[in-house]
């Protein structure tokens, strides 16, 4: 099952690959609980396929200054890219939905299986009727959105952090991580320490720092192609 998601996401001795990752979050969800910070490594890295969809984001929104997201999704062993969802300059709200069927062909030991995203036919695969896998696993694994440029008064641009929503919106859907596109890729993950309501703060002074003191959530930050590294803890 997981042959294709160890290719797709890349590994060293000294960095989770996002596999590696994504096998800690679905023990940490059997347990019932999200992660204490010592669990969490130091540094994530994604393969370059999935920096490629990241860096068509980053491009779009920079073009636009419209916020967009994307929902990624493993499907049987294989991370699924859903549809770009579209929002305005302030929001986007990420929306998705997968589906599989299999269906007859004309050699009786042999289906069609079709994958659907957000309705759309997404790949078609003819397989073996003793390939089939007796129960289809479709997990969610994280969201991932844009964040525009603001304009400076001598021209030049900055992007914000994590908004204080955003901070809402990942507490409240239970979700263990979620992620942001500035001029740079942000994660943060929430951990054993992140209350279940989030607090009013001053949405200015949200930082890695103060996403850990406040609300007990761990950043990662990074450059694109490069890994992405955890922040805001203190030593």
């Amino acid at each position: 099952m997981f042959g294709f998601i160890k290719n797709l996401f890349s590994s060293d001795t000294s960095t989770y690959s996002f596999f590696k990752l994504y096998r800690s979050i679905e023990s940490w969800k059997k347990a019932g609980r999200f992660p204490y910070t010592y669990e969490l490594p130091e540094k994530i890295s994604f393969s370059p396929r999935v920096h490629t969809e990241f860096i068509k984001l980053f491009k779009a929104t920079r073009s636009d200054r419209h916020e967009r997201a994307i929902t990624l999704w493993l499907v049987d062993g294989e991370i699924i890219v859903s549809s770009v969802i579209k929002g305005t300059t302030k929001q986007v709200t990420p929306k998705s939905n997968i589906s599989i069927k299999y269906d007859k062909t004309s050699r009786p030991d042999y289906f069609d299986r079709k994958l659907y995203v957000d309705n759309k036919l997404y790949s078609k695969k003819r397989l073996y009727y003793k390939r089939i896998p007796k129960q289809v696993q479709i997990q969610y694994l994280f969201n991932m959105h844009t964040h525009p440029p603001h304009p400076r008064e001598d021209g030049s641009v900055f992007y914000s952090f994590f908004s204080l929503q955003d901070v809402r919106s990942l507490v409240k859907s239970g979700a263990i991580l979620s992620g942001m596109i500035g001029d740079k890729l942000h994660l943060m993950v929430r951990t054993m320490k992140t209350p279940s309501t989030v607090h009013e703060f001053d949405e200015r002074l949200l930082s890695p720092a103060t996403l850990y003191s406040e609300f007990g959530i761990v950043t990662y930050i990074g450059e694109f192609k490069e890994k992405l590294q955890r922040q805001g803890i203190p030593g």
